[in-house]
């Protein structure tokens, strides 16, 4: 007789209520206390053994756990793209780790998330534990981040069980035990048990307005017994509509003593683990024949990836493999997909989309659109203890109506909802209103209040002075941005283009990108961690072939694509435009025209959120950036070129043309002042508490040797950084000991000469 130790993690979920977990198994219970969860577990396993000679099979000896935050920033999907979410959420995992019955192995067992792997050597545990961690993390809707985080560390236990390998069972008394090793491997039963929800944080999904498209769904399913595809855009609430309509079969099921199941399988999980060719073919047959025996229906995430999973191509992918066996009806799958995902499955595989029956999920009406969202608020505020008003709800409803146009309802009011709730919950806040819904919309997009609430009226005073600060010499350019602000704050532009579409023309270096980065630092840099600043040099798509690096393929996310949706809310910076390939150009004229572009996935990526800048030097092949220029006759000779140069059909869907002048002696002292202030502003300099002085003497030889003809003022911070950084730093290493101090940079005879002295006496000479 041998002996089966079983780990067991324990979570005090609250005061009065422990949750018992048996690793490796699906298996677990609750009750009030901890010796009452161990010794459930413990009667099921002996209960079990007795009465059928069975016991659950865990690979694993010598077991250990490691318990860890990890911080994730999880995807979500708004509209046909997707962004990643504003704020790092720490989510505790834990995972039970050892050798394996195979002494050259190792396994891990994450409970939390569902994951198991293999690994081969003791110090490729930590890495591939975190990659596994973050993967599966990554899958998860914010919500249930949420509530995962709320988990407290478990305490890990174990039961033992004694097997005796001689022993006789009386077959006759022995009921059948149906199990399924590969389909429970590579996907979940759905719906989940509710020792499951407890555990995982899983909430029954409640559907609202949905009632017709849930009972067409079912009839779908159970009666014609087709495959079926729901088409909708993200958002309309396909997985809420599917989900509810497998809940209410399997309640079917089971008061008429009918035996269905559905497993929801994720593709990727087929081939996470195969090592050999031919061995993700072998692990689908096993999940064919698995889901036959347990009469199963598949539900796909991402069903298009089936297509683009297994091979080198579609004909020989996941999807292909399995057709033969759908088309005959000895599996059935379910899922969902966008139209644009939908149009290019019929493209990578005709043959696999045509067996699916589609059922349109189209948009709620708005006033059905806010009945959810009230009832789901009402939901919230029972779960949180935290009061929202009717009037608050219909306030973000027309937030997100204006703003994200290209997201769709209920899902977006219903993201932004558990946002809301979640960021009042971590401020200890009790009720929700529209300041607070406010705030939170200006930290997520990088939109200021200004543009927000209409009740604050533009301060023009304020504007100008904010550009003038920040653009030097440029008074054409800062009246054309200041004109943007008030078009968009009267919300006059066009809703379905970028806010607006503008091409900076001018020599270099005289602060076309500085007006770019001042335009975004105003329109989307409320609350930013990161620039609000896309910039793309179009010089490095001088050829055709280069398209897929800026849009992307089958194989790999383009720049432009992968920029977008990580920053829907930012000015994009096309810099150089004249330089990249005509046909680069023309992929570009949806975006300009529409606002909108489509991948090489079929999904599309929207701009009506952004502001696209491109800048150009045509017509500055003989204008230097320092002088003083007729402007007029610069600006004809900018419009000359860029008209010569690019053709009528691209150059109509620019809102604006910009030009810049060059600058003259003044503006260029200007900009040496923000420099030096910039340089100023060091952490060297404020760790120390040294006060940066600089004279007029140094600061007139700064503006001329580091402004050149050719570049203009961009080689200007260089040179601040060489001449004053050896300088300070050489007196600094000199007197390590100054602190609160005032560091005077003067030039005298040819020379830049550095003095300390106390800040006092300083106040005095100044």
């Amino acid at each position: 007789m041998e002996k089966m130790d079983y780990p067991i993690l324990i979570y005090q979920v609250n005061p009065d209520w422990v949750l018992g977990l048996l690793v490796g198994t699906r298996f677990r219970t609750a009750g009030p206390d901890k010796q009452t969860v161990i010794q459930e577990l413990s009667d099921f396993l002996h209960r079990e053994y007795k009465k059928f000679d069975w016991y659950p099979w865990i690979d694993l000896f010598e077991y250990k756990m490691k318990h860890q935050s990890i911080a994730v920033r999880p995807m979500v999907e708004d509209g046909d793209g997707a962004y990643p979410w504003p704020d790092e959420i720490r989510v505790p995992v834990t995972a039970i780790y050892g050798k394996s019955e195979d002494d050259s192995e190792y396994i891990c067992y994450i409970p939390l998330l569902g994951v198991e792997f293999y690994y081969y050597q003791a110090n490729q545990f930590s890495p591939l534990f975190r990659h596994m961690a973050v993967h599966a993390l990554m899958e998860l809707e914010p919500d249930r981040l949420f509530r995962m985080s709320q988990y407290p560390e478990p305490l890990l236990e174990k039961i033992s069980l004694r097997i005796n390998y001689n022993r006789n069972i009386d077959k006759k008394k022995q009921a059948p035990k149906r199990q399924f090793k590969k389909l429970e491997r590579l996907a979940d039963q759905y719906p989940p048990t509710k020792s499951d929800r407890k555990w995982k944080g899983i909430r029954t999904e409640q559907v609202w307005e949905r009632d017709q498209d849930i009972k067409l769904l079912i009839d779908r399913i159970l009666v014609q017994r087709s495959n079926v595809l729901l088409v909708g855009d993200s958002g309309v609430g396909k997985s809420a509509i599917l989900s509810q309509a497998i809940r209410r079969i399997d309640n079917m099921s089971r008061r008429l003593k009918v035996w269905n199941t559905f497993w929801r399988l994720q593709p990727q999980r087929i081939t996470a683990s195969s090592k050999y060719l031919g061995e993700w073919q072998e692990s689908v047959q096993e999940l064919i024949n698995d889901l036959r025996a347990a009469n199963g229906v598949l539900w796909v995430e991402n069903i298009i990836q089936l297509a683009r999973t297994g091979g080198s191509g579609a004909e020989d992918s996941v999807a292909y493999f399995m057709y033969p066996y759908i088309l005959r009806g000895e599996i059935q799958i379910v899922g969902e997909i966008t139209p644009a995902e939908l149009d290019k499955l019929r493209q990578l595989a005709p043959d696999f989309a045509n067996i699916f029956q589609t059922q349109e999920v189209k948009p709620l009406s708005e006033m059905d659109t806010i009945r959810v969202l009230e009832k789901y608020a009402r939901q919230l505020e029972k779960k949180d203890e935290i009061a929202i008003s009717s009037d608050s709800i219909l306030y973000m409803y027309r937030l997100l109506e204006r703003y994200k146009p290209e997201q769709q309802f209920p899902g977006k009011g219903i993201r932004f909802l558990a946002q809301v709730f979640h960021w009042v919950k971590e401020n200890k806040k009790k009720t929700i209103g529209r300041p607070e819904i406010i705030r939170r919309f200006s930290q997520t997009t990088g939109l200021p209040e200004i543009f927000l609430r209409d009740d604050l009226l533009l301060d023009q005073k304020a504007l100008r002075k904010y550009f003038q600060s920040r653009i030097i010499g440029q008074d054409t350019a800062i009246e054309n941005l200041i004109e943007i602000v008030k078009v968009y704050k009267a919300g006059l532009n066009n809703p379905n283009k970028p806010i607006t579409t503008l091409l900076f023309a001018g020599p270099t270096g005289v602060g076309k990108t500085a007006s770019a980065r001042a335009l975004s630092s105003y329109f989307f840099g409320q609350g930013q961690k990161q620039s609000p600043l896309i910039r793309i040099d179009m010089s490095e798509f001088q050829f055709s072939f280069q398209l897929s690096r800026l849009i992307g393929d089958a194989r790999q996310t383009g720049q432009l694509v992968k920029e977008m949706r990580g920053k829907p809310f930012a000015v994009l910076l096309l810099d150089e435009v004249e330089k990249a390939n005509p046909i680069i150009l023309d992929a570009l004229l949806g975006l300009l025209d529409e606002g909108r572009m489509t991948d090489a996935g079929g999904r599309t990526i929207h701009f009506q959120n952004s502001i696209v800048i491109l800048t150009t030097n045509l017509g500055a092949g003989r204008q230097q950036s320092i002088g003083y220029t007729d402007t007029d006759g610069a600006d004809a000779r900018y419009n000359a070129a860029i008209r010569a140069h690019f053709r009528p059909e691209f150059l109509n869907r620019i809102d604006q043309l910009v030009f810049f002048s060059a600058l003259n002696q003044q503006s260029i002292k200007k900009i040496a002042a923000i420099e030096i202030k910039a340089f100023a502003e060091r952490p060297g300099f404020k760790k120390r508490n040294i006060q940066l002085k600089v004279s007029n003497q140094l600061m007139a030889y700064l503006s001329e040797i580091g402004f050149d003809v050719k570049y203009g003022a961009r080689p200007l911070q260089r040179t601040i950084d060489q001449q004053l950084g050896k300088v300070a730093a050489e007196w600094m290493s000199a007197h390590p000991t100054k602190k609160n101090c005032v560091l005077r940079l003067d030039y005298i005879k040819g020379e830049i000469t550095a003095k300390g002295e106390a800040k006092a006496r300083a106040a005095k000479e100044d």
